[in-house]
């Protein structure tokens, strides 16, 4: 469904900061999500607590700041209607310990919120483990929790706060130690990429993603696991992705890694040019294939080199000013223009009954070309569908016909989507691109 473009909507906002959060020099940002870019900050004055602005018929969001806490709410005036939100901090206090197996240990606390992680609230403990923090609104936040000597935080999902409470964290006592080599000839690899993928032993399989980079030597140290599984994905420039296969995480002790990457081989040359004819320097590339996803970067002369053993994979480009490019790699030496990047378009997922469908997967079609999971996520710089309000924001879109399906993981769908079984159900988009645009999600 195309929305109707008018002008001027007026756009209501009430607000309330307590005496806990310090309101010294409070802010109010109003940022068009259609362009991603700020409208306004306004400095609020303390005896203030409404204003009215008249504002542009877009999806916007609108963010309450004072000193580290902050909220953040979406209203869409796309229809031109004016609207209202009211912004309250409410003041929650929670304590508590950390605790490393059995002992308290020092650590610092980051909580963060919804699906975009935008809001933070980072809080230290004392030296006996002791937390003291205090959130401006009930929420299940995420928090993670970094340990002096490791590389990645320990995530704990789902940390609900909605009243003054104690809320002991307790880490596992184990740790996973990594050395990356060349297969070749035994020397370590500095600057490899390794991703972790911890998944709970829990009815719902929480999969929490950590990504760890070697040292000079090689060596990389984990934050404690949580009881599941892991698996481990081990990328670096001029070596064949590596990936390990599930085994079930230590509870306790330590557990050594040692893999050896294999270097990539024979190669042919892609070079990138903007639309204006010069080398696109700095670009992003990803080639994606059943061997590996690898992830490069241009050099001055706009080229990078791709392993003639990914041929038959999909090729996806980053530029800045150029659109998103998506194609199948057939090998030899290539060279590609790069497009002139559209305007943005603006998705809502929605669900039959016309309400939000938040966090809906996205399936996106690029010069028929079709892209899901993290190739999409990757190429668009987003989670790979809509966010916690059921916006989907795509950027740097070739202006040309694309095809969109959203859908909500079920028992039914979750192998057919992957399948490809409903693909004709998408949804063909024409440019120029409409202010927003509702898409049905399948359930």
């Amino acid at each position: 469904m195309f929305r109707s473009t008018l002008r001027h909507p007026k756009l209501g906002v009430r607000w309330s900061i307590p005496d806990e959060f310090k309101p010294t020099d409070p802010t109010l940002t109003i940022v068009n999500l259609a362009g991603k870019e700020a409208i306004t900050t306004i400095r609020l004055a303390k005896e203030a607590n409404q204003l009215e602005l008249p504002l542009p018929a877009a999806p916007l969001e609108v963010t309450l700041k004072s000193g580290p806490w902050s909220l953040r709410e979406k209203v869409d005036l796309s229809d031109g209607a004016d609207r209202s939100v009211q912004l309250e901090m409410r003041p929650i206090h929670v304590t508590g310990r950390v605790y490393y197996g059995d002992d308290p240990v020092k650590a610092t606390i980051t909580f963060k919120t919804d699906a975009d992680w935008k809001e933070s609230l980072k809080v230290r403990t004392d030296a006996n483990g002791k937390y003291d923090a205090l959130f401006a609104k009930p929420h299940a936040y995420t928090a993670t929790v970094d340990l002096e000597g490791r590389a990645a935080p320990y995530p704990v999902v789902g940390f609900d706060v909605q009243c003054d409470t104690t809320k002991d964290i307790h880490v596992p006592a184990n740790a996973y130690h990594f050395r990356i080599t060349r297969k070749d000839d035994g020397r370590p690899i500095e600057g490899a990429r390794i991703v972790i993928q911890n998944r709970e032993n829990t009815e719902d399989a929480l999969s929490v993603v950590l990504p760890l980079v070697t040292d000079k030597e090689g060596r990389a140290t984990s934050q404690p696991l949580r009881p599941g599984t892991v698996a481990f994905d081990i990328y670096a420039d001029g070596f064949v992705h590596l990936k390990r296969t599930e085994e079930q995480v230590v509870q306790t002790g330590e557990r050594n890694i040692d893999l050896a990457l294999e270097p990539v081989g024979a190669t042919d040359t892609l070079t990138l040019l903007f639309p204006d004819g010069q080398p696109a320097s700095g670009a992003n590339v990803m080639v994606h294939s059943d061997r590996e996803d690898r992830i490069d970067t241009a050099d001055g002369g706009g080229r990078v080199e791709i392993p003639r053993a990914d041929a038959g994979g999909l090729v996806l480009v980053r530029a800045p000013g150029a659109a998103l490019t998506a194609r199948q790699w057939r090998g030899d030496d290539q060279t590609w223009n790069l497009d002139a990047a559209g305007g943005p378009l603006v998705i809502h997922a929605v669900r039959a009954d016309g309400s939000d469908a938040r966090a809906a997967a996205g399936v996106l079609w690029l010069d028929g070309v079709r892209l899901s999971d993290a190739p999409l996520a990757w190429l668009t710089s987003t989670p790979g569908g809509a966010d916690s309000a059921g916006y989907w924001v795509l950027r740097n879109l070739p202006a040309r016909p694309l095809q969109v399906l959203m859908w909500h993981y079920t028992a039914s769908n979750a192998q057919l989507v992957p399948q490809q079984r409903f693909d004709a159900m998408r949804t063909t988009i024409n440019p120029p691109w409409p202010t927003t645009m509702d898409i049905k999600v399948l359930e």
